[in-house]
């Protein structure tokens, strides 16, 4: 495997002929690719690479575009403007209910199909079928003029919207190194909020035929672009493709030297060499120790997530504060929103590497638990009819504007880009299936219960749920989770062997 040229240890150079004698163990030479992992062989992002987790990511642009699609469109399915409101009709409580939960529950599959999918037909094509699913969603979502028609399409799109959550931040773990996978994690993040911001800006703009198709216009580049990115090396290696794994390496990495390629592939070769295909793969997440703690830390993060509230209020943003009283319309509030989130973004994915993922889920937890208080109680005063609701006019926006900032600071974005490194190659599409799913049907009971638990008990009784149980996941999240920014695989491994 090895050529003819000296590879650094230390202070001493170690050639082929070294390697290969039998005094020589794998403990040397394991140290010595950590070494160059770390020292010589850690170098800046090839353009390649970007351009490649850029193409990627806009399948998750959309799909942050199309979760809030019903804030801007509910807006108009409740109008009895026919000119607008494709059903020719005022939607109804009971059918924006089944709206949220009926694709929730049938799309759950999508959470264990497209990750097994990928250890299939791999990484790449998997999400490339992921992203025709998307357009041909949206085209007859579209042009659907009613609700079954709606919910049929939406169910689609957020079967391949599960999947895509699954297997697009397996396939950037496993092009990335460890320098560089959290950066782009978060990146890879952000780009949910970027397309809810181009949803609630366009939303307001066009109607819901014309709105939709706006949506699915990223898709295009991505179906034409992302035939020229490799698959996933760490997938090649471990279906035994080596010369196709470090094409693809050298593709990624192509501003380093063979050299330094190979000591990548010694790298991967040692992580997959323990490993080996299991028909069991399901029974070992359970069986093994890292395996469940893995899981069980995954699944933290993830339900911590849904806790917070953030995937619930968004789509039903714009509409919750059309009966706010405020000064701006609900879209308005809901683009500054936005804004706000994608900010606050930002700067995770500056600050990450020294603070820490851990410290980051904590704050965002509670942080984004307390302005839910304020926010409980403005719609309290509200609903009671007291004055103070409107002498206290601005505390809704203002209060949405903090809490989504804390929200976006940590949950938003770091439970996503956790699952994958929990999880060895070996577990990682049944773990990130298993994950994906549990916390899919979180996320769907708390959208299809919210529109009648707002009906039933209150906004204001709805907010302070989500606060409690922001704090309460903020102390779990204390005292179970182990802190990951920085680590390998292997190393976050043996962090779990010692839960």
């Amino acid at each position: 495997m090895f050529t003819e040229e000296s590879y650094i240890l230390g202070d001493r150079n170690i050639t082929e002929i070294e390697l290969n004698e039998s005094n020589i163990t794998k403990t040397p030479v394991k140290n010595f690719a950590k070494e160059n992992q770390t020292g010589m062989n850690k170098k800046s992002d090839t353009w390649f690479l970007r351009f490649t987790v850029f193409i990627g990511m806009l399948t998750w642009f959309v799909g942050g575009a199309k979760i809030v699609w019903t804030s801007p469109s509910l807006i108009k399915l409740k109008s009895s403007d026919l000119e607008i409101n494709p059903l020719g009709r005022p939607i109804t409580n009971s059918e924006i209910s089944l709206l949220f939960g009926i694709p929730g529950m049938v799309s759950l599959p999508g959470s264990i199909i497209f990750p097994k999918l990928a250890d299939i037909l791999g990484r790449k094509k998997c999400i490339q079928v992921i992203g025709f699913m998307k357009l041909i969603s949206l085209l007859g979502l579209a042009f659907s003029n009613n609700i079954e028609l709606i919910i049929l399409f939406s169910t689609l799109f957020s079967i391949s919207f599960i999947g895509t959550l699954g297997v697009l931040p397996m396939y950037i773990t496993e092009i990335c190194e460890d320098h560089n996978r959290a950066k782009y994690g978060c990146i890879l993040s952000l780009c949910i909020p970027l397309g809810q911001l181009y949803a609630y800006v366009l939303g307001p703009l066009f109607l819901i035929r014309d709105y939709t198709l706006v949506i699915a216009a990223p898709l295009l580049p991505f179906i034409f672009l992302f035939f020229s990115v490799p698959e996933s090396p760490v997938y090649l290696l471990n279906k035994g493709s080596h010369e196709k794994c470090k094409l693809a390496l050298k593709k990624l990495r192509s501003n380093k030297t063979d050299s330094e390629l190979e000591v990548d592939y010694l790298n991967m070769s040692q992580s997959l060499a323990p490993t080996g295909e299991s028909k069991f793969k399901v029974l070992k997440v359970f069986t093994k120790k890292e395996g469940r703690c893995g899981l069980l830390l995954s699944l933290l993060a993830m339900v911590v997530q849904s806790f917070g509230g953030g995937g619930t209020l968004l789509p039903l943003l714009a509409p919750i504060y059309e009966n706010a009283d405020s000064k701006l319309s609900g879209d308005t509030i809901a683009i500054i929103v936005e804004t706000v989130g994608i900010a606050s973004l930002i700067l995770t994915v500056f600050i990450i590497e020294r603070v820490g993922r851990r410290p980051l889920l904590i704050i965002s937890a509670v942080g984004s638990g307390v302005p839910l208080i304020f926010i409980g109680l403005f719609f309290y005063f509200q609903q009671i009819g007291s004055y103070l609701a409107q002498q206290f006019h601005w505390v809704p926006l203002t209060s949405i504007l903090i809490y989504f900032f804390m929200f976006c600071l940590g949950l938003a974005s770091i439970p996503f880009t956790m699952v994958s490194l929990f999880f060895t190659i070996e577990l990682r599409s049944t773990g990130t299936a298993i994950v994906m799913t549990l916390s899919c049907l979180l996320l769907t009971v708390f959208q299809s219960a919210f529109p009648i638990l707002n009906e039933t008990v209150g906004t204001h009784w709805c907010m302070w749920i989500f606060s409690i149980l922001s704090f309460v996941g903020a102390i779990l999240m204390y005292f179970f989770l182990p802190e990951t920014t920085g680590k390998s695989v292997e190393e976050i491994q043996k962090i779990l062997l010692e839960c």
